[in-house]
């Protein structure tokens, strides 16, 4: 559930007149333990969270910023292994030193409009690899920047960063978050995993699960739909059932409760298929959308 919130923050941050999103692509060069892919316009979350930092500065971001992230062919978020690890990936042509070197830049920035011990970056180069830091009074993270001449990847940890790189065992032709990439072209907003999402919450589990937006549509229906899929019929009827009665259910958390009744549910054979859309639109649609990402 939590990718999935994740998905439809990165559509929505990303939408602008200055950064369409990239073409999309049959092939899903990837692990093949990659569980969720999730693909956004150019200039989605990661980099909105970033320009967030200097939101009301009289500082502006350095130059070097826009200059580097302008150059973003294609960004996606990779799950790898159940959830096990959380990758960046980001297409495109990208001069490591110039990117090393933005990360100070950028530090001063930040550190001019938020003061000196609210949060810090810092870049280090690490044979082959580069880290970057950030820092703030609760917490640090690391994350491991591999490079080719054409993509960076961003993971949290060296070996994750260099194998999905070199990406020595690619997802197959024949498998099936292959087959639901590929059912989520020409969408704005991608998202296909085969993680079971519904067990947890429905008691029923799922086999696969899809989002595709165009931004035009969505700004005119209001709508995104996502489709969950299921083993047969009868379990996706048996999900759609447990789906309506889990607001009333003892035990279940408000936030869960409202988030649910949001999707307005329906069943098409062996699908769910959901209105993630309602989240953006509904009046406590955002809140509901904040209590969930930063529940347990």
């Amino acid at each position: 559930m939590r990718l999935l919130l994740i998905a439809v923050v990165l559509g929505a941050c990303g939408s602008s007149a200055t950064a369409p999103a990239a073409p999309a692509r049959t092939a899903a060069p990837f692990p093949d333990d990659t569980t969720s892919i999730a693909q956004g316009p150019r200039g989605g979350f990661v980099l909105a969270y970033l320009r967030s930092l200097a939101d009301g500065g009289k500082t502006p971001l350095p130059p070097c910023f826009d200059r580097i992230t302008n150059r973003i062919e294609a960004q996606y978020q990779l799950e790898l292994g159940g959830g096990a690890a959380q990758v960046q990936v980001f297409d495109g042509p990208f001069d490591r030193d110039e990117v090393e070197a933005c990360v100070a830049d950028f530090d001063r920035a930040i550190a001019a409009i938020m003061g000196e011990d609210v949060v810090h970056f810092r870049a280090e180069r690490r044979g082959e690899l580069t880290t970057i830091t950030q820092e703030d009074p609760k917490k640090t993270r690391v994350g491991w920047i591999a490079w080719s001449p054409h993509r960076v990847v961003v993971a949290g940890d060296e070996a994750t960063a260099r194998r999905v790189l070199a990406n020595p065992h690619p997802l197959a032709a024949d498998a099936l978050l292959q087959r639901l990439w590929v059912e989520t072209e020409g969408g704005d907003l991608r998202l296909a995993s085969v993680r079971d999402m519904t067990s947890r919450f429905l008691g029923v589990p799922s086999t696969g699960f899809t989002l595709r937006a165009r931004e035009a549509e969505t700004k005119a229906t209001k709508s995104i739909f996502a489709r969950v899929q299921f083993a047969t019929d009868r379990d996706a009827e048996a999900a759609l059932a447990a789906l309506a009665a889990a607001p009333r259910r003892a035990g279940t958390p408000p936030e869960v409760g409202r988030f649910i009744e949001l999707l307005h549910g329906r069943r098409e054979g062996h699908e769910l298929v959901v209105d993630v859309g309602a989240l953006m639109t509904a009046p406590d649609g955002l809140a509901t959308m904040q209590a969930l990402v930063g529940a347990p």
